[in-house]
């Protein structure tokens, strides 16, 4: 599952009539997979009704000169709204999973790349106690936990910081596991443990 991507429509250079033929293949996926794109079947009749004002107004442009041709234009950008909106409506349902996005006929792009996380633990001035750093993100929340075993899946949060670094008190002299877990847009994103012996 990789939840940072964000849906694409790609309509950079495309004729009014391809804009048109992309928003009904939109509809006939959401239609075709009625199940997982419910939340998607109103913003699909928009386009469809969009798409429609589009073909009628190419029809009356046909012989009608350059006002004629202003009003396709317009209804073009109404379609184009409703492209996005459904867009939008298709990676909420998608909720982080690409194969929902692709069952809708959409492509997706990676909205981040992700960078090693630069994890630093270093013994504190007093005995249990260690410091910990990572390489700062922005608009990021850190959360911070520690455990014996990563095994067991028994982790103990420290703290929740809006900065990049932290100090855990009361620690028993023993080696622990240590790791951060990233909060943002995306949701929460944790890193690889760090183990650290404690004095």
């Amino acid at each position: 599952m990789m939840k940072n991507f964000k849906v694409v429509l790609n309509l950079s250079g495309k004729s009014v009539t391809d804009t048109v033929q992309q928003a009904r293949f939109y509809v006939t996926k959401t239609n075709d997979n009625p199940a997982v794109l419910a939340s998607c079947v109103s913003s699909a009749a928009k386009m469809t009704a969009a798409a429609d004002d589009v073909d009628a107004a190419l029809l009356l442009a046909a012989d009608k000169g350059k006002n004629a041709t202003a009003v396709v234009r317009d209804k073009e950008s109404v379609l184009v709204d409703a492209m996005y909106l459904h867009a939008a409506n298709v990676q909420d349902a998608a909720k982080g999973d690409p194969a929902i996005v692709h069952l809708a006929g959409m492509e997706l792009k990676k909205t981040s790349i992700r960078t090693k996380a630069e994890f630093k633990i270093m013994q504190g001035a007093n005995h249990g106690t260690v410091s910990l750093n990572v390489k700062a993100r922005k608009k990021t929340m850190y959360k911070w936990q520690y455990c014996l075993d990563p095994n067991t899946n028994t982790w103990i949060e420290a703290n929740t910081t809006s900065k990049s670094k932290t100090v855990i008190a009361g620690l028993t002299q023993a080696l622990y596991w240590f790791r951060v877990i990233f909060i943002d847009d995306d949701g929460e994103h944790a890193e690889t443990p760090v183990s650290f012996a404690v004095n």
